[in-house]
C-alpha cells in the first residue's frame, strides 16, 4: 500500500499495515472455520491456535524484512536485549482472545514500532472486517478499508466533548465516577449502565437513538493445567462455530 504521505515512516507504516493484514487474514480463516484449539497459559488465560499462527506470521515477516530489529510479542519470550536496541516492534497477535473464543467479533491484531524509545507507528487490524486503523508520528492517522483511505481527525477546538467507556474493563464498577465526570461537562449517559451496554455519553439528547443492549458473552476461560509454565499443550476446549453475537 502506498503510504508516501506518512513522511519519514512511510515504508515502515506500509510494512506494518501489510503485516497486520496478513496476520488478521490467518485469524479470520480460523474464525470462519470455527475450530481453533484452545490452550492455557501459565497464568490461566487462554491462547488459541489462531493467536500462535498470527504470532508466527508477524515474527517471520519482521525477521525477513528488518533482521536487525527486535520484537516483543504477547505470545513470545521476552528478550531483554530489546531494551538497548534502537528499533523494537511491539505486537499483540490477537488482542481479545476470549472474544475470539466467544465469537463476539471484537478482537484485533496490534502492531507498533518504537524507535529510540518513542512510538512512531501504530496499526490495528480487525480480522472479521479487514478494517485498519493506522498512525505515524508527525504524519497523522487513517482508517483503511481495502485500498480506500480516510484521514482520522480530532474534532475542531470548541466541539462538544464526548466520553466513551470500554464495556469490558471499566464498567460497571466505574460507572458512578464516569457519571460524575459526565455531569460536570454536561453530558448525558446511556439509558442503562450495564456491563453489556456500550458506554457512550452524548453531548445532547436530541435525536439520540436508544442504546441497544448487546448480549454479554460467556467470559469463562479454560482451566489452567496445574503447574503449567508457559502454554499447556493439552487441549482444553475448542471454539465451535456458531452465530456471532
Amino acid at each position: 500500500m502506498d503510504m508516501t504521505d506518512a513522511g519519514a515512516w512511510a515504508t515502515d507504516l506500509a510494512f506494518a499495515i501489510e503485516t497486520a493484514r496478513a496476520a488478521a487474514a490467518e485469524i479470520a480463516r480460523f474464525y470462519a472455520a470455527g475450530g481453533a484449539d484452545i490452550y492455557a497459559k501459565g497464568d490461566a488465560s487462554p491462547v488459541t491456535d489462531a493467536d500462535l499462527a498470527s504470532d508466527r506470521i508477524i515474527r517471520k515477516r519482521i525477521a525477513a524484512t528488518y533482521p536487525d530489529d527486535t520484537i516483543l510479542t504477547e505470545e513470545g519470550a521476552d528478550d531483554l536485549a530489546r531494551l538497548g536496541a534502537p528499533r523494537c516492534w511491539l505486537a499483540d497477535p490477537l488482542d481479545g482472545t476470549q472474544d475470539f473464543i466467544d465469537r463476539t467479533g471484537e478482537f484485533d491484531v496490534f502492531l507498533a514500532l518504537v524507535v529510540a524509545e518513542r512510538p512512531v507507528i501504530g496499526v490495528a487490524c480487525h480480522p472479521p472486517s479487514g478494517m485498519v486503523l493506522a498512525a505515524a508520528a508527525g504524519a497523522g492517522a487513517w482508517m483503511v478499508m481495502g485500498e480506500r483511505r480516510e484521514p482520522l481527525r480530532l474534532p475542531e477546538p470548541g466541539a462538544a466533548p464526548r466520553l466513551n467507556t470500554n464495556r469490558y474493563h471499566t464498567r460497571p464498577a466505574d460507572w458512578p465516577l464516569l457519571g460524575r465526570v459526565a455531569a460536570r461537562i454536561d453530558l448525558t449517559p446511556p439509558d442503562a449502565p450495564r456491563p453489556s451496554t456500550p458506554g457512550h455519553f452524548s453531548p445532547s439528547t436530541a435525536n439520540r437513538p436508544p442504546t441497544k443492549p448487546i448480549s454479554e458473552p460467556d467470559r469463562r476461560s479454560p482451566a489452567a493445567t496445574s503447574g503449567a509454565s508457559g502454554i499447556s499443550r493439552r487441549r482444553t476446549s475448542s471454539c465451535p462455530k456458531r452465530a456471532a453475537v
